[in-house]
This record gives C-alpha cells, structure tokens and sequence, in this order.
C-alpha cells in the first residue's frame, strides 16, 4: 500500500476539517434559528454556538474522512493509516465544540 507523506496527510487532514467547517457554520445557524417562539439561542451567543458547530462538524469530518461525505462507495484512505496526532487533535477539536456548544444552549435557557 503507498504510504503518504506526513506533509500530504495533514494537508488532506486541514482540507477536509475546512470542509467540515463551512458545513458546520451553515448547519449551526439553522440549528440556532428553528424555533416557533423565536430562535433557540440567545443573539449574544449565536457566534460562539456557529463555531461549536463548524468544529464538531470539522472534526467529524476528519475523523470520518470520505466516509462522511460519500458512504461507502469510494474510499480512499482507510482510517488506520492516519497520523494517532491527527485523531487526538481532531477529538480535541470535537470536545471543544461541544462544550461551545453546551454552554450556548445552557445559557440560553
């Protein structure tokens, strides 16, 4: 199997949490807006639960990698060839973006 440079693997790591962001940002403002009484989180916290979002949804991206976006159907690299870093900083970013995302929510009731 080829193995890749570390240089390549982080580029490809920081793409995909890129894509996973943007996708983050977007579905946190429509988790944040859904509500009949108005939206569910208060105006003053609504960048801080985007951004929980963007990286709950970066990280997943790069722990997931095509998985996430493709299913099954074309894989690309297997999830044991990646860096142990990577994971440990992508589950570092996941817990960060909860805990954003918890405090928002707490806040806000």
């Amino acid at each position: 199997m080829n193995e890749y440079p570390a240089a390549i693997r982080w580029v490809a790591w920081f793409l995909r949490f890129v894509a996973g962001s943007v996708t983050g940002v977007l579905l946190g403002f429509l988790f944040s807006l859904r509500s009949r009484s108005g939206p569910w989180i208060a105006p003053d916290l609504l960048a801080y639960h985007v951004l929980g979002f963007a990286l709950i949804v970066g990280a997943l991206a790069t722990l997931l990698g095509d998985r996430l976006w493709l299913g099954d159907v074309s894989i690309v690299e297997e999830p044991s060839e990646r860096n142990p870093v990577q994971k440990a900083v992508s589950w570092v970013l996941m817990l960060l973006g909860l805990g954003l995302v918890a405090f928002c929510v707490y806040r806000s009731i």
